[in-house]
């Protein structure tokens, strides 16, 4: 099997740290819920209730997002595609990594990741949705609770509620499916800036692994680093080469997950730190592969395990001398991720991504000696954490105020940054070139 050049993954988990990825906490809180907090104020039962049935481990929900900055010099507006793949689910915590994607014109290429997480009854898009079935009661002060009928292009027509903040701030929107608690519709206006999200599509991964336990170097303090190069090849320039350094370390986990803070330089300036998920159901840009997935018996050329239809993306397995291998490729990129044929830990990790304004290649390769994962590896397996079960629970009712605010860290805000990289981009592309 040819080993292709890879993006790295790496880099995308900080490339959203100035929009999101607040810091990880040891068990989830209402902070973790981002734009969808103030819904645990109109129903605090959703803080214990159980998750809607479609939120199981596998599922991957996608949005288009689009954002446009109306007031400054420079207008600005874009769109893209915001996935979440749900990685973990246990009866305390729903954990999700997120992935998005921007179209340069030629095809969609990753522009960043994060992660998600949330109460099994609440989390940034989903709610259980007995909550939803007397939500009228907790209409006032601004807020309008409604029930309406909406259109989705690749779905049909969906029963939601709808509700819907004014404040002198701007207007807050959220749309849930009544029946599933999916959210299927967001938006957020905010002086200048306005951004929405639109549900594209629900479906289930397939993993070519049996879903099981991290390897047993993941737990708290592992440290891993990373190091490599950033290169970016513009057409009548030629290329520059940066050395590239990430430094990774797990903060949190699970016997099936974890957290992990990363922090990146580039020619020996710190330029940001995000957070990464890692989970047993995850097919890319994870920290770790599953033990199960360490004995695959993979055909010579390996095989495709995913096709995504909404970014064109295809998610491919193999086994090298060097380990494991994921790749995952669009029109315009190329990512391959590379982990530890023993110790299941990411390697490393290549990105391609060939735009009309660049080539970009970021390359960059595990330095942490073995040695310390083997001695995190003999301590005695992290227990189970018991598993979150079918939908239902409580319906998560209750008295509370209203929702809304302004703008804040959250993937609405990455819709707006979606929309300024394309502005970016196109005065870029019509800037004259230096002779």
């Amino acid at each position: 099997m040819k080993t292709p050049a890879l993006p790295t993954m790496l880099t995308l988990a900080c490339a959203a740290v100035l929009l999101c990825a607040p810091g990880a906490r040891a068990q989830v809180t209402d902070a973790d819920l981002r734009d969808v907090e103030p819904f645990v104020t109109l129903f605090p039962g959703l803080r214990s209730a159980g998750p809607p049935a479609f939120l199981q481990e596998g599922i991957r929900v996608s949005y288009q997002s689009a954002g446009a900055v109306i007031g400054s010099e420079v207008p600005a507006s874009g769109g893209g595609i915001i996935q979440y793949d749900v990685v973990r689910r246990e009866a305390t915590q729903v954990l999700a990594y997120l992935h998005s994607y921007a179209n340069d014109g030629a095809g969609f290429y990753p522009l960043a990741t994060d992660y998600v997480r949330g109460y099994p009854g609440l989390g940034v898009f989903w709610m259980n949705p007995g909550a939803l079935q007397n939500a009228e009661s907790v209409a006032g002060a601004g807020l309008t609770v409604t029930r309406t009928t909406k259109q989705l292009a690749n779905i049909g027509p969906v029963a939601v509620v709808r509700f819907q903040t004014t404040t002198q701030n701007g207007t807050t929107v959220y749309e849930f499916d009544a029946q599933t608690g999916l959210l299927v519709f967001s938006s957020i206006s905010a002086g200048a800036s306005a951004a929405q999200l639109v549900l594209l599509s629900v479906r289930s991964l397939t993993f070519p692994w049996a879903q099981g336990r991290a390897p047993n170097w993941v737990r708290p303090g592992a440290a891993l680093a990373y190091s490599g190069s950033k290169t970016t090849n513009i057409p009548g320039v030629g290329p520059v080469s940066q050395p590239y350094e990430a430094a990774v370390q797990v903060t949190q986990a699970g016997a099936r997950w974890s957290l992990a803070t990363i922090a990146l330089r580039l020619a020996g300036q710190d330029i940001g730190a995000g957070v990464m998920a890692t989970g047993q159901a995850q097919i890319i840009g994870g920290l770790w592969v599953p033990e199960s997935a360490l004995t695959l018996q993979l055909p010579q050329d390996g095989v495709t395990i995913d096709q995504d239809s909404i970014t064109g993306a295809t998610t491919f397995i193999g086994r090298t001398a060097d380990g494991i291998v994921l790749q995952q490729t669009t029109a315009v990129s190329r990512t391959t991720n590379i982990y530890d044929a023993r110790l299941g830990v990411l390697n490393r990790s290549i990105q391609e991504i060939q735009l009309s304004t660049a080539l970009t290649t970021t390359d960059l390769a595990r330095v942490t000696p073995d040695g310390p994962l083997d001695a995190l590896a003999s301590q005695a397996p992290i227990p189970e954490a018991s598993g979150g079960g079918g939908g239902g629970g409580g319906d998560g009712t209750g008295d509370g105020g209203c929702a809304g605010g302004p703008l804040s860290s959250s993937p609405l805000a990455l819709a707006v940054a979606l929309a300024l990289l394309a502005a970016t981009r196109r005065r870029r592309a019509t800037a004259p070139q230096r002779q």
